[in-house]
């Protein structure tokens, strides 16, 4: 693809003739009659828009999740960038050899990390468990899957390959601290290493991620312990005690009944995954968020609802772009 305005060098006062992702769209009242109130995004982040003439006309012609061309130029609102738009049309994805630009992706190499996946896995003796985990990861449409989906909507690790980022970090973690404790470390690490495979059914992935209908009345905690069921039946003479000690800690892993965990955990491992896991989960959300703060010159975030606080980039403006995303 040609070069690029991305919404992170949009300032006010620039003039906008460019293709982005519609991440959210509205009708919205106001003295007039309506106007169109639009989120729209690239890999590099989103900026809010307005458009005021034929709103209602264009909304029918456009949906979230569409590539839109727009024309417009760059005000400021609640002293943020926003574009007002002059002129908004869909774009055919298929007349674009590269949708990159507009997804955002994992900073770090895909194939280092799998190669230290398979590194982790080589590493558990257990044999019935190192067959579990071969049995997922050496199947293609599996890692197909498991490499290009985020682990998290909005929170933490939102972008393409996410949800293979957040698991390595977890199981290197658990790999590294499971010798301090008399715990089953085979078990840790095979819990880790599949603890969100059902993020796979739980998401609906093209240029929007969202929940699938599975996703919505079911969960990934669930749907992960459907998928481990259904290779453990697969491995003949598969110990009843482990698979039940695994599968608790699948369930477990977010920790809390108000954190639609269907079980607390109430073994070791389970224990140990749970807390790791948020570990990764909160430093990473709190890493990106500073991080769009700072690419703002801004010393605090915006206000951060999911966690509803504000957080502190540090005073000295200085910009240093991370690799975590």
């Amino acid at each position: 693809m040609m070069d690029r305005y991305f919404v992170n060098q949009l300032t006010p006062g620039s003039k906008v003739n460019e293709v982005f992702l519609l991440c959210n769209a509205q009708l919205r009242e106001y003295a007039k009659g309506r106007f169109l109130s639009l989120e729209l995004g690239d890999r590099t982040g989103r900026i809010g828009a307005v458009m005021w003439d034929g709103a209602e006309q264009v909304y029918q012609s456009i949906k979230v999740g569409d590539l839109v061309r727009v024309n417009g130029r760059v005000g400021s609102y609640n002293s943020k960038p926003q574009l007002t738009i002059n002129f908004i049309e869909k774009v055919d994805q298929e007349t674009l050899a590269d949708l990159s630009d507009f997804l955002p992706e994992t900073k770090k190499d895909k194939e280092a990390m799998l190669a230290g996946i398979s590194e982790i896995i080589n590493s558990v003796k257990t044999p019935h468990l190192n067959s579990l985990l071969r049995l997922f990861f050496e199947d293609t449409d599996f890692l197909k899957q498991f490499k290009g989906i985020p682990a998290a909507k909005k929170w933490h690790h939102s972008y393409r390959g996410g949800l293979m980022e957040h698991t390595l970090t977890v199981v290197t973690i658990c790999n590294r601290i499971a010798d301090l404790y008399p715990i089953d470390k085979d078990l840790l690490l095979t819990g880790a290493l599949l603890h969100d495979i059902g993020k796979i059914e739980e998401f609906s992935t093209g240029t929007v991620t969202d929940y699938s209908d599975e996703g919505r009345l079911i969960g990934h905690t669930v749907l992960g312990d459907e998928m481990v069921r259904e290779k453990i039946a697969q491995i003949p003479d598969f110990p009843s005690e482990t698979a039940l000690r695994l599968r608790h800690m699948l369930i477990s892993h977010h920790g809390e009944y108000e954190f639609q965990a269907p079980k607390k955990p109430k073994t070791p491992e389970a224990c140990l995954l749970h807390f790791v896991d948020n570990l990764d989960a909160q430093v990473t959300g709190f890493l990106q968020e500073i991080d769009k703060a700072k690419a703002n010159g801004k010393s605090w975030t915006d206000y951060v609802s999911v966690i509803e606080r504000y957080l502190y980039a540090g005073s000295d403006g200085v910009y240093v772009e991370n690799t975590y995303s």
